[in-house]
């Protein structure tokens, strides 16, 4: 379950939360490291953005679920789309399904981010599944093995494990839908 930032430590348990930013721009993975570790004294550091973020609001208004409230740029992470992708189980109820726009994750905030005006359009060719590739993603079960094929080829594309779970899931949510990236994005 993703943690907001009430949730940072607890007695059992550490939290450490690292922001790690790609070329000083908005493009980041937050990543959550958890330490049993005895922890007397912690230095929490106030939240910080970047000088542009000041008078812009492009990334709560192209965020499909409201994550990210209009003059405060921290994400809540109970309503990210992108938390809710990377995890199994059934999406809430209250998530649109036009709001879907990715396999894995969502990256509207971070499209519509003018520092990454540079960097948006840098996109590295993957690798392309076949219709029966597709279809075996679709009807995938956890407990049996993918083809060698479809195997190697998550591989190759960088799906970890995790989101091998979460795969047949999201995908059908986008064939719903009907319609790619591009006309979801609301840049």
């Amino acid at each position: 379950m993703p943690m907001d930032r009430t949730e940072r430590s607890s007695p059992d348990h550490r939290i450490i939360f690292c922001i790690f930013e790609s070329f000083c721009l908005s493009y980041i993975r937050i990543l959550s490291f958890i330490s049993d570790l005895p922890c007397d004294e912690a230095a929490w550091y106030p939240d910080r953005r970047m000088d542009i973020c000041e008078k812009c609001q492009a990334c709560s208004a192209a965020c499909p679920t409201g994550a990210i409230e209009p003059g405060h740029r921290i994400i809540n992470t109970r309503k990210c789309l992108t938390a809710m992708n990377e995890v199994p189980g059934e999406f809430p109820e209250w998530v649109a399904e036009d709001a879907h726009n990715s396999l894995i994750g969502c990256m509207q905030c971070q499209d519509c981010c003018p520092a990454n005006s540079q960097n948006k359009h840098n996109i590295v060719k993957g690798v392309t599944f076949s219709e029966e590739e597709t279809k075996e993603l679709l009807t995938h079960k956890d407990e049996e093995p993918y083809s060698d094929m479809l195997a190697s080829k998550l591989k190759e594309s960088g799906f970890y494990e995790g989101f091998q779970k979460v795969l047949p899931r999201n995908l059908a949510v986008l064939l719903r839908k009907g319609t790619g990236p591009e006309a979801a994005n609301p840049c």
